[in-house]
């Protein structure tokens, strides 16, 4: 769990260690609430739109 900037921090964390994140909505969508528990749907909007500026 935890706020927006708490995941956008760990996906950077885990990009930079080589991994990689979803490049399809739907599957970024499963992986946010699936990682960190995020449920609700407008933070998990705002770290899509986060992720495709990427």
């Amino acid at each position: 769990g935890g706020s927006v900037e708490d995941i956008k921090a760990k996906m950077q964390a885990s990009i930079e260690k080589g991994g990689s994140l979803p490049k399809v909505e739907a599957k970024f969508i499963n992986y946010v609430k699936n990682c960190f528990r995020m449920t609700d749907q407008e933070a998990i909007q705002d770290l899509w739109q986060w992720r495709k500026s990427l």
